[in-house]
C-alpha cells in the first residue's frame, strides 16, 4: 500500500493547484479509483496493443501505473461527470506521487507532441488472489516435472482458454511446439490434475484433434485396411 503520509501530501498538492478543497480531492480520488478498477483489464490489454496509446510504466506498492494522455483519462472518468478542474485535480495527485514520491515521469518514444499522465490504480483483492492461485498452480507443475515452457503452454491453454495458435504466436514458436508441450504436460501430470483432458489406459491416451500434427492425423477407416465400417 502507498504510504498514508505521501498520499496526504499528494492530496494537498492537488488541492493547492486547483479550485478543489482537500475534502473534495479525497472524494474525487475515491470515485476515480472505483471507476478505473473496473477498467483495469481493458487498460492492461491496451498497454500491450501497439495500436493504442496506453502504457504500463511500473508496478509498485500494490498498484500498477498506467500512462495516458490527459484527455483520455477524462474520457475514462466520464461516468463521474467531472469538470476539467476536477480531472486536473485527480491527475495532479497522481503526478505528484510519481514525480515527488517515486521519482519518475512518463516518457514515451512517440513523436506526437502530447503529454502522458501517470495514474496509480490499486490492484483489486480478487486479482491478488488470482495471482496467488496461478503461482500455486505453477509450483505444482514444476513439482510434477514440467519444464517452464510446458507449464506455461498448459496453463494458457487449459485454464486460460487461449487459442493455441495465439499462444504459439506470442512465444514465437510454431504450433507443433505448443502441441508437444501440451502432450508432455498432460503425461507428466497424469491423474493428479482434476481438470486434465488426458487419460491413460495401457499406453493409449486421448489427445484433442486440433493438437495432432498433420503428419500424425489418423487415416480414415477406408484407408486403414477396413473395406466397410460395420461389416462383419
Amino acid at each position: 500500500m502507498m504510504d498514508i503520509e505521501h498520499q496526504s501530501e499528494a492530496v494537498r498538492y492537488a488541492a493547492q493547484h486547483t479550485s478543489c478543497t482537500v475534502e473534495e480531492v479525497d472524494r474525487l480520488l475515491s470515485g476515480a479509483e472505483e471507476v478505473l478498477q473496473e477498467q483495469l483489464r481493458d487498460l492492461y490489454e491496451g498497454a500491450w496493443d501497439s495500436k493504442r496509446q496506453t502504457f504500463v510504466t511500473r508496478d509498485q506498492f500494490g498498484s500498477v501505473v498506467f500512462g495516458l494522455p490527459p484527455v483520455e483519462w477524462k474520457e475514462r472518468l466520464s461516468d463521474l461527470d467531472l469538470t476539467d478542474d476536477e480531472v486536473v485535480a485527480v491527475l495532479a495527485y497522481h503526478q505528484y506521487l510519481a514525480r515527488e514520491i517515486n521519482g519518475f515521469v512518463v516518457e514515451t518514444r512517440t513523436t506526437a507532441k502530447q503529454s502522458f499522465s501517470p495514474v496509480f490504480i490499486q490492484v483489486p483483492d480478487e486479482w491478488r488472489e488470482a495471482d496467488r492461485v496461478a503461482t500455486l498452480r505453477f509450483k505444482k507443475y514444476f513439482i510434477f516435472g514440467l519444464t517452464p515452457a510446458e507449464a506455461l503452454d498448459y496453463w494458457l491453454s487449459e485454464f486460460s482458454n487461449w487459442d493455441k495458435d495465439e499462444i504459439a504466436g506470442w512465444r514465437n514458436v510454431n504450433r507443433a511446439a505448443v502441441n508437444k508441450n501440451l502432450r508432455q504436460a498432460r503425461k507428466k501430470i497424469g491423474n493428479y490434475e482434476e481438470a486434465t483432458s488426458f487419460y491413460e489406459n495401457k499406453g493409449a491416451h486421448l489427445v484433442p484433434i486440433d493438437e495432432v500434427d498433420e503428419e500424425h492425423q489418423p487415416e480414415p477407416p477406408e484407408k486403414s485396411g477396413l473395406s466397410s465400417v460395420g461389416d462383419s
